[in-house]
């Protein structure tokens, strides 16, 4: 996770290591503000209530769908946004949300100052915790509503249903909140196909779409350079993993020549002796 997440406080750093293996998700970008990421946020969702139109969040349930909570209660708790609906309709963030609640001691201030005010960030007015697939079907009727699901890049999960009921709609904003892979169903939406498949049938994406990067848990290429740096000594190789091959290649050139760290992107099944 990347430093400056809003509920789990930074972990500590890592100051040696002989051989370091790396993730290259981002390693050719520099996320969005974070500031600017919420502002984007609170405009899709002002939009979409004043347009009366669904707001779909694919989200993974697991961190992402808390980031998301908490800043919306913040929306609610300061006046910015009243008298809409939010439901997180993933059995899996319901639960995990109630992790989260247990162990404070790993907030950060900010989120320890909201608790121990009585001010649970993952609970606010308008918010609905959806259970049974029967309720999640009740919501195909409803409107003005934000539904919160998973899976986060739209391959399997309840947001599959919502996205076939609400794509061709063009009240509808789909908001992305994480990276989404080659070949999945959220990055043929993030590329702006304009006809998409979704359960075996065709729909025409009408819907308005909001790409906020601010929410990553993936480094970008700045936050990856300074933990390189920060090792006591230079490691003898990383190893660049989980990425795009191309930005992998890419990162792992740049780290050679502007940090003298000898970087490699190993292929599958690839051996390498550590001495």
């Amino acid at each position: 996770m990347p430093p400056g997440a809003r509920i789990v406080r930074d972990p500590d750093m890592v100051r040696e290591a002989d051989y370091v293996i790396c993730e290259s998700t981002y390693g050719n970008r520099i996320h969005k503000d974070r500031n600017e990421t919420v502002l984007e946020l609170l405009s899709a969702l002002q939009t979409a209530q004043k347009e009366g139109g669904n707001v779909l969040i694919p989200s993974f349930a697991l961190e992402r769908t808390q980031e998301i909570l908490y800043e919306i209660n913040l929306f609610v708790e300061n006046r910015l946004l009243s008298d809409l609906p939010i439901y997180i309709d993933s059995p899996m963030a319901s639960k995990a949300t109630q992790v989260f609640r247990q162990y404070p001691d790993f907030y950060d201030e900010d989120a320890k100052r909201l608790m121990e005010k009585g001010d649970d960030p993952f609970n606010f007015p308008g918010l609905h915790t959806v259970d049974s697939t029967d309720e999640s079907k009740r919501l195909i009727s409803k409107r003005g509503i934000v539904i919160i699901a998973g899976s986060g890049m739209c391959t399997g999960g309840r947001i599959v249903h919502h996205l076939k009921n609400n794509i061709e709609n063009s009240k509808t904003h789909i908001v992305i909140v994480g990276y989404q892979v080659q070949g999945t169903l959220g990055r043929r939406i993030v590329d702006g196909e304009k006809r998409i498949s979704i359960m075996g049938q065709e729909y025409e994406n009408n819907a308005k779409l909001h790409t906020l990067g601010g929410f990553s848990a993936h480094a970008d290429e700045r936050d990856l350079r300074y933990w390189l740096r920060s090792f006591g000594h230079t490691p003898k190789t990383i190893f660049l993993t989980h990425g795009d091959e191309d930005i992998a290649l890419e990162f792992a050139k740049n780290v050679n020549e502007e940090l003298q760290i000898d970087a490699h992107v190993p292929n599958m099944n690839e051996i390498f002796e550590l001495k």
